[in-house]
């Protein structure tokens, strides 16, 4: 590869690509059509009706919500077991293997989300000269009669000799850095009905497995998390599911999370990967119900997607996946944007958002003032501290 192409990638992963495609109108991928407008208006939320009660503890029996419709729970991927909460491996503390020079290859570029590139021939002097390489087009736009919004949010991440990233409606996609050919796509078919505010997706994160062989499918991986609640997992080479990995490389994100409605909970930013652990979060529609489902932070074997621990803000000593109509505590506060880990310290910084009922406090627990618009830090899963 030229090197000056290297560093166009680069400089368009840490710069360009975000504000550029903010303002973007794309056409599909070979269609040959006109870039298409967005279609204005705001996102057309299902609002539940019922109200409940305040709880602090595990609710047992039908969650007291809005009807459940068909479909929301992750594809209906099947619970795929997990650890007794007792068990929760003492992980050794890791030291992140530096990426190589020319790569970016997390959202922050590394782990600790540095977002610092040690490259050094685009300067101020010289980044005026910068010439469009290439333009890919995601092929994820807003079809007739979508009046959700659309945003090409994605930072890519540069690995060796592939460029990844995803769409807005979550297919993965492998690029030649240097052309923006597609070397490989891996559909979601994701439905319009799980779209929240914005059909959006911030990026992917890649993991290198220390149990599958090198040369191996899947010893290379790249995870997303879905906006219809899924954590996923393909072969970086190919772009197939790794089959290990949860259920036919799914993770069914729902579990333990009680009933819901479609757009209501999504998965928009990468998860960070900490000592063998992915760290997810997710997004809760704002100001919709008091008892929106959880904003519950949890924690999955990045080799197998087995469920590992949980942080459930009203139930802080109780780490374990809530089984059967047992779910975790409603309307806690969320954590939607990027979350950054410490290997070498074993901890996830969690940035958290308000409990579900956004503005007005009055309900919210002693727990919840505690973590409402703060950031909390997670020594995997106990809390270390909060600001």
């Amino acid at each position: 590869m030229r090197r000056s192409h290297l560093l166009a990638t680069a400089a368009c992963v840490t710069l360009a690509c975000a504000p550029l495609a903010a303002n973007a109108q794309f056409a599909p991928a070979g269609s040959g059509g006109s870039p298409t407008d967005a279609v204005p208006g705001p996102g057309n939320a299902d609002e539940p009706t019922a109200t409940t009660p305040a709880s602090t503890s595990r609710f047992s029996g039908p969650s007291p919500y809005a009807p459940q419709a068909p479909g929301v729970n992750a594809a209906n991927l099947p619970d795929i077991g997990s650890m007794d909460p007792n068990d929760v491996p003492q992980m050794a503390p890791q030291q992140s293997a530096a990426p190589a020079q020319g790569d970016w290859s997390a959202y922050g570029r590394d782990d600790s989300q540095t977002r610092y590139s040690p490259l050094s021939e685009i300067t101020p002097q010289n980044a005026d000269q910068l010439k469009v390489a290439f333009v890919y087009h995601t092929g994820s736009y807003p079809r007739p009669g979508q009046t959700n919004k659309w945003a090409a949010e994605t930072t890519p991440i540069k690995v060796g000799d592939g460029l990844y990233m995803c769409s807005a409606q979550n297919d993965i996609m492998k690029l030649d850095p240097a052309t923006g050919k597609e070397i490989w796509r891996h559909n979601i078919n994701e439905k319009y009905e799980a779209i929240p505010y914005t059909a959006a997706c911030k990026g992917v994160t890649y993991f290198t497995s220390s149990q599958v062989p090198e040369g191996q499918p899947c010893h290379n991986r790249i995870l997303e998390g879905t906006l219809d609640m899924r954590l996923i997992a393909v072969d970086a080479a190919t772009g197939n599911l790794c089959e290990g990995f949860g259920h036919g490389g799914q993770v069914n994100l729902m579990q333990g999370m009680g009933e819901s409605v479609p757009g209501f909970v999504s998965m928009t930013t990468p998860p960070p990967i900490v000592n063998g652990v992915v760290v997810v979060n997710h997004e809760v529609l704002d100001g919709q119900r008091r008892w929106a489902p959880s904003g519950v932070i949890r924690g999955y074997d990045a080799e197998s997607g087995k469920f590992l621990w949980a942080w459930d803000v009203n139930n802080p000593n109780d780490h374990s996946q809530p089984t059967g109509n047992n779910h975790y505590s409603r309307g806690t506060p969320n954590s939607w944007a990027a979350m950054t880990g410490d290997n070498a310290l074993g901890l996830v910084y969690v940035p958290t958002g308000n409990s579900a009922s956004d503005y007005y406090s009055a309900l919210r627990s002693p727990e919840e003032n505690k973590v409402s618009s703060a950031v909390v830090a997670i020594e995997l899963p106990r809390v270390l501290w909060r600001r």
